[in-house]
């Protein structure tokens, strides 16, 4: 038997993601997914460039946090004229 550690959201904050890259770097996570909208993003890209062929590596599909990177024209039900997303209450 095997345990798979996913670490979610990784770049949903500069400080999630260097708690991922240690976790990766200790053995402990193999699979994260990452918030490619967020403001940090290529930097968190750059960080994680190197421990690429030791995990399973997916974008997140993020609709809740921060801006679309979509326009709002073409989004308009789901973000704000800002581009950033309607929160649901």
């Amino acid at each position: 038997m095997k345990l798979l550690v996913q670490s979610d959201d990784y770049g949903i904050s500069k400080a999630q993601a260097h708690g991922c890259i240690e976790g990766i770097r200790n053995g402990l996570i193999r699979n994260t997914g990452f918030f490619t909208n967020m403001p940090w993003a290529e930097e968190c890209a750059e960080w994680i460039r190197l421990y690429l062929n030791q995990i399973a590596f997916g974008i997140d599909l993020n609709i809740t946090t921060g801006k679309s990177v979509l326009p709002h024209h073409q989004i308009p039900t789901i973000t704000k004229e800002d581009n950033s997303f309607i929160q649901c209450h």
